[in-house]
This record gives C-alpha cells, sequence and structure tokens, in this order.
C-alpha cells in the first residue's frame, strides 16, 4: 500500500532536485525527519552510506512502479554505477493537496537547497554526523565536539579527521543543531 504522505515528500524532493541518486534522497529523508522533524515514520540505522532505512527504499520503489517518479541507472566516468530519479507523469498528484508537503514545504524546499547539490559522499558523511549527534543526545551521552567527530571516525574511517571536523563545523552553523 502506498503511504501518499510520504510518496509526496519524495516527489517533491525529486521536483525540487531532478537527478538525485537513491543516496541522497535516502540522506535528505533522514535530514528532514531528524533536524526538521517531519514525522515520516522511517527506522533509520547506521550502514555502509551512512543512515538507511529500508522503508525508504521500498517507498522509492513504489512510486518508480506507480510511474510517480521514474528511477534510471547511470554510469559514472569511474566505471561505477549509480541511480537518478526523475520526475513521472503522475508526481503532482502526490504533491498537490498533501498534508505533510503542505506542512513542510519550507524545510523540504530549504533542506533539498541546502543539500541536493552536494556529492554522495558528502551526504554520507554529513547525516551520520547528525546520526551520531541525535544518538548522543538520545542516550545522554557526554555530547563534545570531541566526542562526536571522534565516534564519527571509529565509524568512518575512510574519512580523515579535518574533514569530519569541517564538516562538523559546516553542520554547526548551517543547521545550528550542534553544539
Amino acid at each position: 500500500m502506498i503511504n501518499a504522505e510520504r510518496i509526496g515528500v519524495i516527489s517533491t524532493i525529486v521536483k525540487n532536485e531532478p537527478g538525485l541518486g537513491k543516496t541522497a534522497i535516502m540522506k535528505i529523508l533522514f535530514i528532514l525527519q531528524k533536524v526538521y522533524k517531519l514525522p515520516m515514520n522511517y527506522e533509520f540505522s547506521i550502514y555502509t552510506y551512512g543512515p538507511y532505512s529500508a522503508e525508504v527504499m521500498e517507498d522509492v520503489d513504489c512510486a518508480a512502479h506507480e510511474d510517480i517518479i521514474s528511477v534510471s541507472i547511470m554510469p559514472y566516468p569511474n566505471g561505477i554505477t549509480g541511480y537518478a530519479i526523475n520526475e513521472s507523469k503522475n508526481i503532482d498528484k502526490y504533491i498537490l493537496g498533501n498534508s505533510l508537503v503542505t506542512e513542510y514545504i519550507n524545510s523540504i524546499n530549504e533542506v533539498t537547497g541546502m543539500f541536493g547539490k552536494k556529492p554522495a559522499k558528502e551526504l554520507e558523511l554529513d547525516s551520520t554526523i547528525i546520526y551520531v549527534y541525535d544518538l548522543h543526545k538520545k542516550n545522554k551521552w557526554e555530547c563534545t565536539e570531541d566526542n562526536i567527530i571522534n565516534d564519527v571516525k571509529e565509524i568512518k574511517p575512510h574519512f580523515d579527521i579535518e574533514h569530519i571536523k569541517g564538516n562538523y563545523y559546516g553542520l554547526s552553523k548551517l543547521l545550528g543543531m550542534l553544539n
């Protein structure tokens, strides 16, 4: 069964930023839910490329099956393939009059504008920082800058510490959510 409200949010992201991949959609939805408090009720856990939700992938696949969005395989020059997600013929019926989209349109537009052009690797790091920060807050663990950065480094050893710090500070300024 289609969750029309969630599909409406995905559709709005796709309309705002055509050509995003599955990883980018996943991370934007994570940020919308965690930072902007959109009540989409996705369950995220930490995974290879940062926060992951099988439910998001199900919704993307469902939206593609219903011809709301199109998902195309996209080859990159380095030989790796990814996906490009674009709107399809039924997209507007899931956006227009959608109560979740209507209520949170400013947040959806803001997050898509801030994060929609970032490469997947940067979204992986940003969303992992937010995930770790949220985990510390939820568990009442010490939530210092060093603790967050060191925990992210443990989860994402392929990022150097200066890169993590830079993204941490950028998110702190951008979202005003970090200490």
